[in-house]
């Protein structure tokens, strides 16, 4: 959670608040992929440079896009997408109704 905190602490140092991290927060590990600017280790799949990833032509692909080399490599396919049982661990409920539609810039929905 470190990298939350650090991103959180200048905004909460200039409004004079404090955050508590609950006990059932923590880090996404489990999608880490071998990404090309980083040889030596495995980074989350997210947080992966522009340059590199939008050379992919599956990334294109609403259907196929987890079928691309890189993820086929990675422990991504296994890992939970649209999990929000954190949620519920914590006593909360979802907030956010549409948050499994995706729209497309030609208007096509997928849910």
């Amino acid at each position: 959670m470190g990298r939350a905190q650090d991103t959180a602490s200048l905004t909460l140092k200039k409004f004079g608040k404090a955050a508590v991290t609950l006990p059932w927060l923590r880090e996404f590990n489990e999608a880490l992929i071998n990404r090309p600017d980083v040889k030596d280790q495995k980074k989350i799949s997210w947080d992966w440079l522009p340059q590199d990833w939008t050379v992919e032509p599956l990334f294109y692909d609403a259907v196929h896009w987890l079928d691309a080399n890189v993820f086929k490599e990675s422990s991504v396919p296994e890992a939970s997408f649209g999990d929000i049982s954190h949620l519920y661990a914590g006593g909360r409920s979802s907030s956010f109704s549409a948050r499994f539609a995706e729209v497309y810039g030609n208007g096509d929905r997928l849910d």
